[in-house]
């Protein structure tokens, strides 16, 4: 029997918010800005959405946060969220030369 994560397109880099400390690889494709999609599970529509790098935005703190599409949400709202700290070393280059969207003001 196949793994769910089997079927992910093998073009992307796939990756799986478990919790603010713990970001997941799940393919062995190499990472580019272009190609990282990052599943994870969302608190408010109780879904699972995929975020590409466009889609993060940066906190306060210098964490990302993580927010539903389906919901019209303000500044500082998110459903989950990365501390910075706990960036894979591999992701880490791709991140810090990102321009994120601020999600405060």
């Amino acid at each position: 029997m196949k793994d769910l994560y089997d079927y992910l397109p093998s073009e992307y880099s796939w990756w799986e918010l478990e919790s603010e400390y713990s970001l997941e690889r799940l393919n062995e494709t190499i990472p580019t800005p272009e190609n990282i999609r990052i599943i994870f599970c969302c608190e408010w529509c109780e879904g699972y959405h995929v975020a590409e790098l466009k889609d993060i935005r940066l906190d306060v703190d210098g964490d990302y946060d993580f927010c539903c599409p389906e919901e019209e949400q303000e500044l500082g709202e998110y459903e989950k969220y990365l501390y910075a700290d706990y960036l894979p070393e591999k992701l880490e280059e791709i991140f810090k030369t990102a321009s994120f969207e601020k999600n405060y003001v």
